[in-house]
């Protein structure tokens, strides 16, 4: 769900993004039910994370591929950010650029519960199947579709 806003929430960027804990690719795959995607063009992420049914990997020059089944996002953009809609590959994808946005989860009920991220770059967020991918650091829309374009 993405949001258009006079004035985004009170949010304060940390440096550290708020992940979840850390572990390895092998126990991440155990603890979702999911498939976990991997990029051939990124290769080994420096670090991975595991939160609910979410899982992230961080890649150097803040680079953050997360992906998740259950677990929606929400975004709340102001008049300086853009957003793009297109088809990537069959499912619904959107490129948001520009000045920084509010990112939150939405649970199975209840309100969005926000996240302070420190906003490295633009973000394409992409359905693919039953999956929600989320592809956010210093890239252009064409970097980013292949680095989604790469998960398998």
């Amino acid at each position: 769900r993405i949001e258009f806003v006079d004035r985004l929430p009170n949010v304060h960027p940390r440096r550290q993004v708020a992940l979840g804990p850390r572990t390895s690719l092998d126990d991440a795959r155990q603890f979702v039910s999911y498939h976990v995607l991997t990029s051939s063009l990124l290769g080994t992420p420096s670090e991975v994370h595991v939160r609910g049914d979410e899982v992230a990997f961080v890649y150097p020059h803040k680079l953050v591929v997360m992906q998740t089944q259950g677990t929606l996002f929400t975004k709340e953009v102001g008049s300086r950010t853009h957003v793009r809609q297109f088809e990537l590959d069959g499912g619904q994808a959107v490129w948001i650029t520009g000045a920084p946005h509010f990112f939150g989860y939405v649970g199975a009920s209840g309100p969005p519960r926000p996240i302070n991220l420190y906003l490295a770059g633009n973000t394409l967020l992409w359905q693919r199947g039953d999956l929600t991918v989320r592809i956010e650091g210093k890239l252009t829309r064409a970097q980013a579709v292949a680095v989604a374009r790469s998960l398998r």
